[in-house]
């Protein structure tokens, strides 16, 4: 098999796979791959302001350091029962 005939030229200063082409075995190597973290949380309350401890695996994760920020984005559809949220981690 020619490797050639495994690549797609969209873009001159772009390289793709064409994932369609390749075998299976090769797809296990290269395909892109989803890593999902998960964790659950209290949230803590001092009278004014609720606070979240953010568990060290997502701090390494997300590479947080002291005075960055995180944006929260709520998002409600009329055909949702539940809000869903977003969080950003802004680098300062």
């Amino acid at each position: 098999m020619n490797s050639k005939q495994n690549v797609r030229k969209d873009n001159p200063d772009e390289i793709k796979l064409d994932y369609e082409k390749i075998s299976e075995k090769v797809k296990g190597i290269v395909e892109p791959y989803k890593d999902i973290t998960e964790r659950s949380v209290t949230l803590l309350h001092d009278g004014k302001q609720f606070t979240v401890k953010i568990p060290k695996a997502i701090e390494r994760i997300l590479g947080l350091k002291k005075g960055d920020k995180l944006l929260f984005k709520i998002i409600v559809e009329s055909h949702e029962k539940k809000p869903k949220i977003e969080v950003e981690h802004i680098h300062e």
